[in-house]
């Protein structure tokens, strides 16, 4: 099952005094023995840190009860992805089978450790596709991995005519979408700017109903429609990320499928462009103390909202803790019992006020000489 937006910001939100993060990689083939082994000892390394916490051994088999009886279930491990994450509280128990490796982790604390789970949710992997013709209108919500459909019928007109009969203006003019990347008008050669008007209508009407549901979203949309109609869009559209190019044709002849693997085509290289302009800018940046690569700064920035683009080296985590009220932050040379990974801190707060997290590899950062890169709003 993969993390929706909704069960992601239930696990942001949650808290306890002991709660347990649990990754480990997984295979798609019968090789659940080495799998089941990885979580055995993933569970015995969450039992000891309860402990350590000052849980009794009844306690922690209570916590871990759920999980326990999963290690057992055979059937289980027979139909996993790439990588497994279980996330356990005190009456809270949630499991995700991803098409992602993880490293293996366990870690306890006080809020869930998520991290390695956060660039599904935002950045270069979360999307929205619209998929926009005369007849019908469809949107979905996307990642690297899969695509849903989203209901939107209270939300936007059933087609154009709907619209034009509920505003008075519906025409004696017979009209139907073509096949390729013109609509056929019976009785005239060409649109006129009485039938343009009429599009821009029918756009006004779903761009409203859309932004009800997206008035704080940012991710990128790409729209599916002739290519006719996406300019139009465009121009009424109130949505701030309308990735430039779009998937051409009728998509009322596209399944879900297709239109997720042609818009993964048209993302690949939108993200490598974003990633590269914050690259080529981040000396722009930084002489204009719109970007950072000093931990300290970024951790309060990104708890003061200020983070647009937060950029993390993948494979490095920074201990330490940081004071709210006293906006301290300290560094720990080690792992300390009430050390939380300061990298991790720094993508929730810039992922809960609306900015984007990149994970990448140390040498893509545009200062790789520190592993948290970040561009700030103001």
């Amino acid at each position: 099952m993969l993390i929706t937006k909704k069960k992601f910001n239930n696990l942001l939100a949650y808290r306890n005094d002991s709660v347990v993060s649990i990754f480990i990689p997984t295979t798609r083939t019968s090789n659940f023995q080495k799998d089941q082994l990885y979580f055995k000892n993933a569970l015995q390394t969450a039992k000891q840190g309860l402990e350590d916490r000052g849980m009794n051994t009844k306690e922690t088999h209570q916590l871990l009860g759920k999980a326990y009886a999963l290690l057992d279930d055979d059937n289980y491990w027979n139909h996993l992805s790439d990588g497994l994450a279980l996330f356990i509280g005190p009456d809270f128990f949630e499991k995700f089978e991803l098409p992602i490796s993880f490293n293996e982790q366990t870690l306890i604390g006080e809020k869930f450790y998520l991290r390695p789970v956060m660039p599904m949710m935002t950045g270069e992997s979360r999307f929205f596709l619209l998929a926009l013709s005369l007849n019908e209108v469809k949107f979905y919500e996307g990642s690297r991995y899969s695509i849903t459909p989203v209901i939107i019928e209270d939300l936007v007109p059933e087609d154009m005519e709907s619209v034009l009969v509920d505003i008075g203006a519906k025409e004696s003019l017979q009209m139907h979408q073509g096949g390729g990347n013109q609509a056929i008008f019976h009785g005239q050669n060409k649109a006129t700017d009485k039938k343009l008007k009429n599009y821009e209508k029918y756009f006004r009407f779903i761009d409203k109903g859309l932004m009800e549901m997206l008035h704080d979203e940012k991710v990128p949309m790409v729209i599916a429609a002739v290519d006719y109609l996406v300019p139009i869009y465009k121009d009424v559209s109130a949505y701030s990320n309308i990735v430039t190019e779009h998937i051409n044709g009728n998509p009322e002849r596209s399944t879900p499928v297709d239109l997720h693997r042609r818009a993964m085509n048209i993302l690949e290289d939108f993200n490598q462009n974003q990633k590269a302009k914050l690259k080529n800018n981040f000396g722009d940046y930084l002489a204009s103390d719109k970007a950072s690569f000093s931990i300290t700064d970024i951790v309060k920035s990104a708890h003061d909202g200020k983070v647009e683009n937060l950029l993390i080296n993948q494979d490095y985590q920074s201990w330490g803790h940081y004071n709210e009220e006293k906006r301290l932050v300290v560094i720990h040379k080690e792992k300390q019992a009430d050390s939380e990974d300061l990298i991790d801190l720094a993508a929730r707060y810039t992922y809960e006020q609306g900015g984007n997290v990149y994970s990448c590899t140390r040498e893509d950062l545009p200062r790789p000489t520190a592993n948290l890169n970040a561009t700030y709003r103001f």
